[in-house]
């Protein structure tokens, strides 16, 4: 596994960031550029076609609002794996603590338009929740990032790879193929826990009715029942919300 002061190709690694469901990430520094990069390496215990799978995803997508393939390099003694992403300067979603939904509604607008993104190329993020949202004060920005757990173009017979229980849509616990819908319902319980309410009831703390009213259709039990891109537009109704609660000047994507 990567230490601190290992040199994994052109980059030295200089810090551990933490580990997730299917790989450990750590800060690295591009040696010849001087620039900052995320390093990831898959766990001990997870397929090496796991993390080139995530690479292949990552190759195609170019998005803000997306984490940005830069390399992918394999260290020759160990034959250790690491893919590297531009480094998000910033901290995850949920350790932020409780927001306004003013303070909210930018964080989620990017989400929601990067899961739009996915989607539309086929790819069902997985695991969405706070922790896997990097949120950007300086660039006024959000990043949805660790897409190890994503699925391309799921058919019938595939399962998903992994989830956060207290996120996961009921079709996920139970075994069945991912959907985008099962990413929007993970988004509506992460708005829910984001703005402190309760998980399990799906129930806001003193919330607009038209956003309750949003996160209760993202949030029901059968799939077939959720707001979908072809017909409902989630995230129209969801800018619609936010303007009229946050006003023009306060609520804004930038794509």
């Amino acid at each position: 596994m990567m230490q601190v002061g290992d040199r994994i190709g052109p980059y030295r690694v200089t810090r551990s960031l933490g580990q997730g469901g299917t790989g450990r990430t750590c800060e690295g520094l591009h040696e010849l550029l001087g620039e900052k990069a995320c390093l990831k390496e898959a766990l001990p215990t997870t397929p090496r076609e796991l993390l080139l799978r995530e690479a292949r995803i990552l190759w195609g997508l170019h998005h803000p609002f997306l984490p940005t393939l830069r390399d992918v390099v394999e260290e020759p003694r160990e034959k250790t794996l690491v893919i590297a992403m531009r480094f998000v300067e910033g901290t995850s979603l949920d350790a932020l603590g409780k927001l306004t939904p003013e303070e909210a509604f930018p964080i989620f607008g990017r989400m929601i338009r990067a899961l739009r993104v996915l989607h539309h190329r086929g790819i069902v993020h997985g695991d969405v929740k706070p922790a896997n949202v990097i949120v950007e004060p300086d660039r006024h920005g959000a990043v949805l990032v660790d897409l190890g757990m994503a699925a391309v173009r799921p058919g019938y017979h595939t399962r998903p790879v992994g989830w956060t229980t207290k996120f996961a849509a009921p079709e996920t616990l139970d075994g069945k193929p991912p959907l985008p819908e099962s990413d929007l319902y993970s988004l509506g319980l992460s708005l829910v826990h984001v703005l402190g309410g309760d998980l399990e009831k799906r129930e806001l703390p003193r919330a607009p009715e038209e956003l309750i009213d949003w996160i209760v259709a993202l949030t029901r039990k059968d799939p077939a029942r959720r707001p979908r891109w072809e017909t409902d537009d989630p995230m129209a109704s969801f800018d619609r919300i936010a303007r009229r609660v946050a006003g023009e000047a306060a609520y804004y994507t930038e794509s």
